[in-house]
């Protein structure tokens, strides 16, 4: 029986540089695949070795936006656990079942945050040592989609779609608003310091502050989402006072064009 689903969202020029090796055949673990591809395009097919795989299911979708193809992909899970999982992350057999014991353990906790590595096996970021709950999580803490593990309800969230690669306006935070709306449903998330995976690009979008104006955007858009708004324009201004100079006014209009945007359309998620 099928414990646990890794949604791996892609697109479809990027289905060549899928390899079987990255989706290890495990006992109990299935792969479900959402290929995003253009609205003016024919809908591609699998590629060969997948078509192949019973344990693997390929889902085309076309359009755009990297928060859009995960609500795809958590719409087609039928397990009772899932994996937030990318085109260029690589699981082994023993990763994904501690995942699944993990959640067997803790039959209380709803998403557990995860560790991961680069292709070195160094871990891509600073990690805690010891297990926290997010709603109390040191200061600094983020988290990268494919770090997530889900176990599916009802008052699991969906991403936020203003959110993410491939929105207009706001290029990243969809992690936070999605970890930010479970806690809100009354979910229970917790960080166990366990890799689940190791990825070929360990440099996560929210690194790019600095040079992306919708990763700047982004920055006050999830402030605004998740806090009141003298508490969002404090952040905006504490965080300006860290930006390199020459480019804190800048980053200071994008993040307050960032929160505007989602005060004006609304703290609710978008689908």
């Amino acid at each position: 029986m099928e414990r646990l689903s890794v949604l791996v969202c892609t697109m479809s020029d990027r289905l060549p540089a899928l390899r079987p090796d990255q989706y290890p055949e495990t006992e109990g673990v299935a792969y479900v695949f959402s290929c995003q591809y253009p609205a003016s395009a024919e809908a591609p097919q699998a590629p060969a070795w997948l078509d192949k795989r019973a344990d693997a299911a390929f889902y085309p979708l076309a359009g755009h936006g990297l928060s859009a193809n995960r609500n795809h992909a958590l719409g087609l899970c039928r397990s009772e656990l899932a994996v937030i999982g990318d085109d260029d992350v690589i699981y082994t057999a023993e990763r994904l079942k501690k995942a699944i014991e993990i959640f067997d353990k803790h039959p209380d906790v709803d998403i557990v945050c995860f560790r991961a590595t680069d292709m070195m096996g160094t871990p891509i970021k600073p990690y805690a040592e010891a297990p926290f709950e997010y709603a109390k999580r040191p200061r600094g803490t983020y988290v990268t989609s494919f770090e997530l593990a889900l176990r599916l309800s009802p008052a699991l969230p969906q991403f936020d779609t203003r959110f993410g690669l491939g929105s207009d306006i706001l290029g990243c935070g969809e992690e936070e608003i999605f970890l930010h709306d479970a806690c809100r449903n009354g979910l229970h998330v917790v960080y166990f310091p366990i890799v689940l995976c190791t990825t070929e690009n360990p440099h996560t979008t929210g690194r790019k502050f600095h040079e992306e104006a919708a990763i700047r955007r982004a920055k006050g858009g999830v402030l605004a989402y998740c806090y009141s708004l003298p508490g969002a324009l404090l952040r905006i201004f504490r965080h300006v006072a860290l930006v390199r100079r020459g480019l804190r006014l800048r980053a200071l209009c994008d993040m307050l064009a960032g929160a505007a945007f989602v005060l004006k359309t609304g703290r609710k998620p978008s689908r």
